[in-house]
């Protein structure tokens, strides 16, 4: 990130300030030759991070205005500046710069554009030659913009994807059972998670009348190590193109199974 970046986010003081001063780092990003797509692509999101804790100034529509003027689109917000705006509210409430009030506005904001962004994809379209993914989280998780990032991005590489979020065991057997997936993602960042993701897995091997192979991803993997055996799941990832690996591979050579 560069030095107007950081000076932005350190920016101590009233919020409109700050807003209107990112405003004039993004409008000098956007406009000088030759910069870079990365380079603007983090300023926007230090400029999204401290637009979306703002009190009464907030309005999705200027967040799509200032996107044309950095001169980047959809994807580059969704894949981009917006898990990176998610990490700034992260990175400043761990540092006791926001509160608790102000980043829990900020991410419901951030999943709120997330989710109007992604509108134009059915929960489940039917895709060519892609994969059918059933994409959840548990009911002990809270976070939202990691899942829905994931699944904008799935579907923009063709494949077909169901969210489930706070699901339960029951709720992921009956999807299984009708949906026709070839693959089941569980997202998890939370350590108090496991012993969820292991029931859940375990009662879907032994309940579910079609058996899939289910990967975990997510922060969770960066916390605790041998994920893959405590909870039992096929594969402990977080590289998109492995996971996808292993069921695509799944869907080619296995036939779904009859649990006993």
């Amino acid at each position: 990130m560069t030095g107007e970046d950081r000076t932005y986010l350190s920016q101590a003081g009233d919020s409109q300030e700050v807003t209107s001063f990112a405003r004039h780092v993004l409008g000098a990003v956007s406009i000088r030759p030759g910069q870079s797509r990365t380079k603007r692509r983090d300023a926007f999101a230090a400029w999204l991070a401290e637009f979306v804790v703002g009190i009464s100034s907030y309005d999705e529509s200027l967040v799509l205005e200032e996107l044309r003027r950095a001169r980047l689109n959809s994807d580059d917000l969704i894949l981009y500046s917006l898990p990176q705006a998610a990490n700034i509210l992260g990175q400043r409430w761990t540092c006791s710069e926001l509160g608790f009030a102000h980043v829990s506005l900020g991410s419901a904001r951030l999943f709120g554009l997330c989710h109007s962004l992604s509108k134009k994809w059915s929960r489940a379209t039917e895709t060519d030659g892609g994969l059918s993914i059933l994409l959840a989280t548990v009911e002990t998780e809270v976070h939202l913009i990691g899942p829905s990032v994931l699944a904008y991005r799935l579907r923009q590489m063709g494949h077909s994807v169901r969210a489930m979020t706070q699901a339960s065991p029951e709720e992921l057997i009956a999807a299984m059972d009708v949906g026709r997936f070839h693959g089941l993602l569980l997202s998890s960042s939370q350590v108090r998670s496991v012993k969820a993701l292991a029931d859940i897995v375990a009662q879907i091997k032994a309940r579910a009348c079609v058996q899939i192979p289910i990967v975990l991803g997510g922060s969770i993997l960066y916390e605790i190590d041998g994920l893959k055996d405590k909870t039992g799941v096929a594969l402990t990832t977080n590289d998109i193109g492995t996971a996808l690996g292993l069921i695509g591979q799944s869907a080619e050579t296995a036939l779904s199974r009859v649990a006993e």
